[in-house]
């Protein structure tokens, strides 16, 4: 009886031990991911007042919606965060529309960015004490 409960405890604690590894390979809910395996792409306009920056998500959805979308609000000159793209995407917009970007930590999102205006090179002259 006692070598039937031990094994017993000893399968339920293997159980425990894979529950981890088995949460993994299915993929977390939280990991920006469709059910169906499409990663979820998401969109949000940054907005400063007094001191204080404001996250709004204007659009998530699938590959081609939101890129053009964010083509339009990179072309529209608005800071964002994007959340879901890759970084050599995130870099050819930035090179193209004179933008930088930088990681957002921000915890359940995985893939997230800051972009924003660049400055051009006749204000960066300014800042630098250029006579013009």
């Amino acid at each position: 009886m006692f070598l039937k409960n031990g094994i017993s405890g000893i399968a339920g604690f293997l159980d425990l031990a894979i529950v981890p590894i088995k949460s993994a390979l299915a993929g977390d809910p939280g990991s920006g991911q469709d059910p169906s395996g499409a990663v979820v792409r998401k969109i949000a306009l940054v907005e400063e007042a007094d001191g204080v920056s404001v996250e709004k998500v204007l659009f998530s959805g699938e590959t081609d919606a939101v890129q053009s979308r964010a083509i339009e609000l990179i072309k529209a000159g608005r800071k964002m965060v994007l959340e879901g793209f890759p970084l050599e995407e995130i870099a050819a917009w930035c090179f193209a529309h004179n933008y930088r970007w930088r990681f957002h930590n921000h915890f359940p999102a995985k893939n997230a960015f800051i972009l924003e205006p660049g400055k051009n090179s006749f204000s960066d002259a300014k800042e630098a004490g250029a006579k013009t």
